[in-house]
């Protein structure tokens, strides 16, 4: 009887012994990879408070601080810019940090470079994007025209910025959409109503298929953000052509309503988180610890 137990004891010692090592491994292993991308008119260096704060939260993840457009060429086209990010995201699922999935982080402009880059990837493995305080209906208004075409008014700048030169060099231009010239929006800006299959294209179908990957799409951003104009934009909304004062939701704008490129479906099947902060600056979001532990920490399991 006492030699039958001093056989079983390594057995049950051994399988604690694998238990406490697969725990261990989980808890090591359940932090998925996570890329940032900065805004314009910066670089890298811009999300470095960022990264920090994930990999204090999140001891041994892998953060990768993307290196590219910074600076005065964050000013590039932006298919441009999501051509060469998906380039860089394709090189980075050949790792095997990515090969189980990752997080794509992406501030300000950024959010919709990273969007355009998850359109045209096919093959991607992004489990969670998080948009933060991105322009993700395009900008407009005073604020935005005298930064960067003072020596115009709102009314007329349409007709420099829909410029198909314009278009092709200029990130602004891309993201202009003047919504009292709706149908020079549509048919002359060659980024954002293709991005938001707003208007069909030979790669609708595919943009539509490629953002309904995600398993999450988190769009975060401040209620009284002071760089984004309108503010609704963050949220997929917009000024309307009626003017300032009337904003349309992102429920019923068009492309959401149709479902033009899987908004809708994400939100239906409960994959798209939308939340609107108090008193959270632009920059904020990219250096603030209490909107980190509060928005941003929890959708990068």
């Amino acid at each position: 009887m006492n030699r039958m137990k001093k056989q079983r004891d390594p057995v049950w010692l051994s399988a604690i012994l694998w238990l406490v090592l697969v725990l261990c491994s989980n808890g090591v292993e359940a932090y998925k990879a996570v890329l940032l991308m900065h805004g314009i008119q910066a670089g890298p260096s811009s999300m470095n408070a960022l990264a920090n704060m994930i990999q204090e939260s999140h001891p041994g993840t892998t953060v990768v601080n993307i290196d590219m457009f910074n600076d005065r060429w964050a000013y590039t086209p932006l298919w441009l810019q999501a051509k060469g990010l998906k380039a860089q995201l394709e090189a980075l699922q050949r790792l095997p940090a990515f090969a189980d999935g990752y997080h794509l982080v992406c501030h300000s402009q950024g959010a919709l470079i990273c969007r355009a880059a998850i359109k045209l990837y096919t093959d991607h493995r992004i489990h969670t994007f998080i948009s933060l305080a991105g322009p993700n209906n395009g900008v407009y208004g005073p604020y935005w025209l005298d930064k960067y075409w003072p020596k115009f008014t709102v009314p007329k700048v349409a007709y420099v910025v829909y410029n198909t030169l314009a278009q092709h060099l200029s990130s602004i231009a891309n993201m202009w959409h003047d919504p009292a010239k709706r149908s020079l929006y549509l048919h002359r800006n060659s980024f954002l109503p293709v991005l938001n299959n707003e208007v069909q294209h030979a790669q609708s179908e595919q943009f539509k298929n490629n953002f309904l990957r995600l398993s999450k799409f988190v769009v975060l951003g401040g209620e009284d953000d002071d760089y984004i104009s309108p503010v609704a934009s963050i949220f997929f909304g917009f000024t309307s052509e009626n003017g300032a004062d009337e904003i349309i939701d992102m429920a019923s704008q068009e492309f959401f309503k149709t479902d033009s490129f899987g908004l809708k479906t994400l939100n239906d099947t409960g994959r798209l988180t939308v939340t609107k902060a108090v008193h959270a600056s632009h920059e904020s979001w990219v250096k603030d610890i209490d909107l980190f532990n509060q928005h941003i920490e929890k959708h990068l399991i």
